[in-house]
């Protein structure tokens, strides 16, 4: 049986199934080890844990595994299967905190990790068993959410005991197979007009950030991938992209609309000084849009070929932004 000192709470637990099931040491403490982290991992030979975690700050939640290594943290997706992958990869150095919400020990705390690009993540910790059933998580399922936050700041304790929970040395046998941490890579979207869904070999992997029009998409194999980028009104962006090993690469795209082309401000000024009636010229403008801004300057000019309110307004309200190749520039 381990120290005392060196994890009470496991002991304490492996005493009592001791008691409770009649099971020897090795036999208890094999069947503390399938729903109990943390696991022994590798990742290309150096040593890392892995915790079985509930994402509940996301949409949707999620199920998966958080991994800590001396120099890397991440966390890989596995339920809903449709986001399966999905997560992020980080540096240590890219690391701000990673803080249980409590001090105390309770199961129901969530582990927060927050990042230097401003993500943040907040993690129940839970049984393996959990993460593969489908099913939402219950209050027997939830473990210590401050061995979330200590695996970061106390890696060498943390790693000290999923290494003693796997050592063949009588009292601690070994529990699983050692596991290899998945190697991956990421990339970086970047497209205009904003709010463009991605989809990465034909999976939707989330969307562009209305404000800055970026979306990180971690988790992905080695290779080339096909991305295609989509947007109502727009005609698909398709590239193909090679990803390595830790690198992050990068889709940069510009859209374009589908359709004819909004009005520019010489067509419209044809179409009022060539005496066009108001109904057909409002209904040109509400069909197409326009593709410049009705400054002071225009509208005089547009007033000045017999332009009235009802049409100038029709034109400040019906703006299109024309796409135009290089252009980073946002639709208001």
């Amino acid at each position: 049986m381990l120290a005392l000192r060196a994890c009470p709470i496991n002991c304490l637990f492996l005493s009592w199934l001791l008691l409770r099931l009649g099971l020897s040491s090795g036999e208890a403490q094999a069947k503390y080890s399938e729903t109990v982290d943390p696991e022994l991992v590798t990742s290309e030979g150096n040593a890392a844990v892995r915790f079985a975690v509930a994402r509940v700050d996301g949409s949707p939640a999620s199920t998966g595994y958080l991994y800590v290594s001396r120099d890397r943290v991440r966390y890989e997706t596995r339920l809903p299967t449709q986001y399966r992958g999905q997560g992020f990869d980080y540096a240590r150095s890219e690391v701000l905190s990673a803080n249980a919400t409590s001090a105390f020990v309770n199961a129901s705390f969530k582990a927060e990790f927050r990042f230097r690009d401003g993500q943040k993540w907040r993690f129940l910790h839970i049984r393996r068993t959990a993460v593969e059933r489908g099913t939402k998580i219950q209050e027997s399922d939830r473990l210590s959410a401050q061995d979330l936050a200590d695996a970061f700041n106390g890696f060498d304790a943390i790693l000290a005991q999923a290494e003693a929970l796997r050592r063949p040395d009588g009292s601690a046998p070994t529990l699983t197979p050692n596991r290899t941490m998945p190697v991956a890579a990421s990339l970086k979207v970047e497209a205009q007009p904003p709010g463009v869904d991605v989809y990465v070999d034909e999976k939707f992997r989330g969307r562009t950030s209305q404000q800055s029009g970026t979306l990180v998409v971690t988790d992905l194999t080695l290779g080339e991938h096909r991305v295609r980028l989509s947007l109502r009104g727009f005609k698909d962006s398709i590239q193909n992209v090679t990803v390595s090993a830790g690198d992050t690469g990068k889709v940069d795209a510009d859209l374009v609309a589908s359709g004819p082309k909004p009005l520019t401000e010489s067509e419209l000024q044809n179409l009022v000084a060539n005496g066009v009636p108001k109904g057909r010229i409002l209904a040109l403008v509400a069909k197409y849009g326009v593709d410049f801004q009705l400054t002071s300057e225009i509208e005089r000019t547009l007033r000045y070929y017999g332009a009235d309110e009802v049409i100038l307004a029709d034109i400040g309200k019906n703006r299109r932004q024309r796409r135009l190749k290089g252009c980073k520039c946002g639709i208001p």
